[in-house]
């Protein structure tokens, strides 16, 4: 029996996402058995949180049995949050009142007109109805669907926990490659609007929930899916800088000067990248997975993508520096494969040579190497960041 009416209950139980979506199959199973009356599971979790993924999978389990309200459905629209000085990420802007009625309509077996929302007529706003029918088991799924709003309203509660790391590197590509948002709009608008209104309202909802799911973000398997890019490259140490001799084999591209400043955030792991490189007065985002341990040489999926100085500054002020690395780069080319000359220096450290390879070809790599004279060099697979400590 799920304690509502608007006591707050002991924290729920804490389980990972695989054992706790069986835990609620199991809850479901057992309610749909024994009540009369329809059964209702709330979902709620941050943005990029994996809450409608979840809600989707136990729809799909009890197809037959099941209505899927999205809470999304029910914004006022963009004209009206916008009138009223509402963001999207707030409660202010959606109208759980509606919500709140058709879910007990739906728990008291009558049907409801459903609204239907369209987030690109109009720049977002409520385009129809549609009629829903009661049944057995209703799943409400959104961003304040533990609010206090509902605390009246028995059944499942469920809040889907995912650390500031996981909600951001989720918002970012899911945006990037299924919605008309450039990545960097997306990025600003997480770190001064998403993360804030999180905080603000949506953590809280968590001592609400029976049941909590940890669903971080799979740093071993989402960004093959996500990501479009690869990185392939290998580096090797040098004494010193090589002899123009030796170069004058290679075209030269150009010469750059790179600032690069890693940064760590909530929920980060250290075999990821969060990076933001200044050249002249451009800047440049980058995320970087986890290396392919499989591969000879190192593979990284990744995001990259230009900032605005100014998003480079809210960025400063919200996450925490890990690392600076100052670096002076020549870049060539020669038999079709790209690579660089570094002078890489951590400030307040001595300065140190690499030469960095562009490919993924192994043995055009060791050719290269034995054309510049390097041909007994160790290949180094680390980042700049997890070499010079």
């Amino acid at each position: 029996m799920f304690t509502c009416a608007g006591i707050v209950p002991p924290i729920g139980i804490v389980l990972s996402k695989d054992d706790g979506i069986k835990a609620i199959f199991d809850k479901i199973s057992e309610s749909l058995k024994t009540r009369s009356t329809p059964s209702v599971i709330f979902i709620a979790g941050g943005s990029a949180s994996g809450k409608t993924m979840i809600a989707e999978i136990i729809h799909k389990k009890f197809i037959k049995q099941s209505i899927l309200l999205s809470q999304d459905n029910y914004y006022f629209g963009r004209e009206y949050s916008s009138l009223n000085g509402f963001n999207f990420d707030q409660p202010e802007s959606i109208d759980l009142d509606k919500l709140k009625e058709d879910i007990d309509c739906l728990s008291k077996g009558e049907s409801i007109e459903m609204p239907i929302y369209s987030f690109i007529e109009d720049g977002g706003k409520r385009v129809g109805y549609q009629l829903i029918e009661p049944m057995s088991l209703i799943i409400v799924e959104g961003l304040f669907v533990l609010n206090e709003k509902f605390s009246t309203c028995g059944g499942i509660k469920v809040f889907v926990r995912g650390s500031c790391h996981t909600r951001l590197i989720r918002r970012v590509i899911r945006d990037n490659s299924r919605t008309s948002f450039d990545a960097d709009k997306t990025l600003k608008y997480f770190l001064e609007v998403v993360d804030p209104m999180h905080r603000m309202y949506i953590d809280k909802q968590e001592s609400f929930a029976n049941f909590i799911l940890i669903n971080h973000y799979n740093r071993e398997i989402e960004p093959e899916k996500t990501c479009s890019q690869k990185e392939k490259q290998v580096k090797v140490r040098i004494k010193g800088p090589l002899p123009m001799k030796v170069l004058s084999c290679a075209d030269k591209i150009l010469h750059t000067e790179q600032e690069d400043v890693y940064f760590s955030i909530s929920g980060k792991s250290d075999d990821e990248i969060l990076r933001i490189r200044r050249e002249g007065e451009s800047f440049l985002f980058t995320y970087k997975a986890p290396s392919d341990k499989k591969s000879s040489i190192r593979t990284k999926s990744k995001l990259e993508f230009p900032i605005s100085s100014a998003e480079n500054k809210t960025i400063q002020n919200s996450w925490v520096e890990k690392k600076k690395i100052i670096k002076s780069r020549d870049l060539y080319v020669l038999d079709g494969i790209i690579f660089s000359q570094d002078y890489v220096i951590v400030p307040g450290s001595e300065g140190q040579y690499f030469l960095e390879v562009r490919s993924s070809n192994l043995k055009k790599i060791k050719v290269l190497l034995g054309k510049l004279g390097l041909e007994k060099v160790d290949f180094i697979k680390e980042s700049y960041f997890e070499i010079l400590n």
